[in-house]
């Protein structure tokens, strides 16, 4: 006689097995999702991507993003101060090209970019008169672009403003050696001309005075202005050092 099969034991069997047979379906689906966030790279790569694409504000967000994964990643921190400098907030870019020199100290990086938003800043105290404070951002610019005609020349003009004639006169040599275009070629050599005639070096002056002229014809209206406008600094400048001097005598006394 055959041996009988019990269906309902099966059943029972079956019932007991199926809670395992369905974790065991989905378990790597599960441990797919929880294993493979997005890395800090994954977001970097994203956010290059929609930058490219002029998308600025959505690759901020990613940057933000990498740098959340990995607050030490260097390439995201340049990015990120690349996207804030096309926003136009210049203190954002600065703070992060500031975390970037920290984690490493004499960065060698070349960026236009990170150049060009220290020179912004360098060229707004340089207007309120910070002069260290301007040529602290001017080095640093330099750091990012040794070649940046326009932060030798504004360098220049903030040794000028601050009395430190031949340090100004080395820098508007500088940029004049970078073979900059007419309107940085004419600015360079006013400037230069200028510190020539403080030092009384008066046909060094003259000769660099006309080549100014001469390079951007139709610019005279505005040399003539930009250095009325140096003049005007280094009077207020001076003035604000004397008075700084004579309070600090008084205090002294």
């Amino acid at each position: 006689m055959g041996r009988r099969i019990c269906y309902p034991t099966l059943q029972n069997r079956f019932l007991r097995l199926l809670p395992v047979f369905l974790v065991l379906s989905f378990c790597p689906t599960l441990e797919t999702s929880g294993q493979n966030p997005p890395s800090a790279e994954d977001h970097l790569k994203r956010g290059t991507a929609q930058f490219g694409r002029g998308q600025i504000e959505q690759a901020i967000t990613e940057f933000t993003r990498a740098l959340a994964v990995d607050p030490d990643l260097p390439e995201a921190l340049l990015a990120r101060a690349r996207a804030w400098k096309v926003k136009g907030n210049f203190e954002a870019s600065i703070s992060d090209l500031e975390r970037l020199s920290e984690l490493k100290p004499g960065i060698s990086i070349r960026d236009d970019d990170a150049s060009a938003v220290y020179v912004t800043r360098g060229n707004i105290r340089a207007n309120t008169l910070d002069i260290d404070g301007a040529i602290s951002d001017f080095n640093k610019s330099l750091q990012y672009d040794p070649h940046s005609v326009d932060a030798h020349i504004r360098r220049g003009e903030a040794f000028l403003v601050a009395g430190d004639l031949a340090l100004a006169i080395n820098d508007f040599n500088e940029s004049l050696a970078l073979k900059p275009a007419k309107i940085q070629y004419s600015l360079a050599l006013a400037g230069r001309g200028y510190a020539y005639l403080l030092s009384e070096d008066l046909n060094k002056a003259r000769s660099d005075f006309l080549a100014s002229v001469t390079a951007n014809s139709e610019g005279k209206f505005f040399l003539t202005l930009h250095l009325k406008l140096l003049a005007a600094k280094m009077k207020e400048f001076r003035r604000l050092r004397y008075s700084d001097s004579q309070l600090v005598a008084t205090v002294g006394d």
